[in-house]
């Protein structure tokens, strides 16, 4: 089953902006079916962790002051191979879409 989801983050940095940040990836709900949910929701998650690791680690994003965030992947029942389905796979695009002036 295949799955996207896509957000744009104002990045604060602080505290209380990361915690928004937080707070906003996962209140994004991912678009797609119905079928393989445990298994796409597993991926989300692991999708939104990297993405929040690497706005809280900082370099090439420690000037961004909004970034728009993309995800995307496929899953399949079990986390299995299944010939009838494309693999599975997790995809993350972050883009500045503005940087910080001060």
């Amino acid at each position: 089953m295949s799955w996207s989801l896509q957000v744009n983050l104002v990045h604060e940095h602080t505290g209380i902006g990361l915690q928004k940040v937080l707070d906003e990836l996962n209140a994004a709900i991912p678009s797609g079916n119905e079928q393989c949910v445990k298994e796409r929701d597993d991926q989300v998650r692991a999708a939104t962790d990297a993405v929040f690791r690497m706005i809280v680690d900082g370099g090439a994003l420690d000037n961004a002051e909004e970034i728009s965030v993309s995800m995307a992947g496929h899953a399949n029942e079990g986390h299995k191979k299944d010939a009838s389905w494309a693999d599975e796979y997790i995809q993350i695009s972050l883009y500045v879409k503005k940087y910080r002036t001060d």
